[in-house]
């Protein structure tokens, strides 16, 4: 369950908090100070300069910190069934060796990518529609997590 479920939705639910707020902000905060008029002017567009590099690095980054997660989660079950269930490592390493299926893993990595997506669409949507100052700023970077959040759990 860690490397279907667990592990990328709860991977993504903490990233969403951090990626989607900090891309929420940034773009809102370089629309309101008239940066992304300048790169319009300039014969830039906008959306493939400030969006293609943050979805491509959550997209990278996500799957990373998901692996991470799993590994960490398996390690901390074993020394929990270890010392506090009283179960030797070598079962609990025979249980991970013996039911252990590629595809739990590479599936759970492919969830992973999806909510990456969903998670750098949603900052750069909302970081786009800001308009106003600093504190439609902060509305727009609490609708990215909400909206991110709520969409890696659906």
């Amino acid at each position: 369950m860690v490397m279907i479920e667990l592990g990328p939705i709860l991977t993504a639910l903490m990233v969403s908090g951090r990626c989607a707020s900090s891309i929420a902000a940034e773009i809102g905060t370089m629309r309101v100070t008239e940066q992304i008029d300048a790169l319009e002017i300039m014969a830039i567009n906008p959306y493939q300069f400030l969006n293609l590099p943050r979805i491509v690095g959550t997209v990278i980054a996500l799957p990373v910190l998901t692996v991470i997660a799993e590994f960490d989660a398996l390690v901390v079950g074993g020394a929990y069934a270890h010392y506090f269930l009283n179960i030797p490592f070598g079962v609990f390493n025979y249980g991970l060796t013996h039911f252990f299926y590629a595809r739990d893993f590479f599936g759970g990595l492919v969830k992973s990518l999806f909510f990456a997506v969903v998670i750098a669409t949603s900052g750069c949507y909302y970081g786009f529609k800001v308009t106003g100052g600093a504190r439609e700023v902060g509305r727009a970077a609490t609708y990215a997590v909400v909206t991110a959040s709520i969409r890696v759990l659906m």
